[in-house]
């Protein structure tokens, strides 16, 4: 086989090489990753206010706090949406906000609408 005729295959291999996903750097999702300091306020819930830290890793919202498990998911244009159990009773809490950079906000509401409040995120 001559050279003229392998230069061809060269460029179509090179150039899927180029195109395929091995070669892209971290995924959009991950742009999110890392330690969350999650600050809320509220004038409806019984906690007026606090704070708790969660970790986004892969699409992926996780945490612990007093009462439980926090567990949700990111999207890659930054939607996010949580839930743990109430400190006084353990019903859901349903958390849902907008990412971007390092900061975030949003809302929350407990288990059948009785309370909810707003909140800031702020990357550690």
């Amino acid at each position: 086989m001559s050279i003229l005729r392998l230069r061809p295959l060269t460029a179509v291999v090179t150039g899927f090489l180029l195109m395929s996903p091995l070669s892209v750097g971290p995924s959009l999702a991950d742009q999110f990753d890392g330690t969350w300091r999650i600050s809320h306020r509220s004038a409806t819930c019984a906690n007026k206010q606090g704070g708790y830290t969660l970790t986004i890793a892969n699409g992926k919202v996780r945490g612990r706090i007093s009462s439980g498990t926090i567990s949700g998911t990111i999207s890659a244009a930054g939607d996010a949406r949580w839930t743990h159990p109430a400190v006084l009773d353990g019903a859901p809490v349903s958390w849902e906000g907008r990412f971007r950079g390092n900061s975030g906000q949003g809302t929350y509401v407990s288990a059948g609408g009785k309370c909810g409040g707003t909140f800031t995120a702020r990357r550690n």
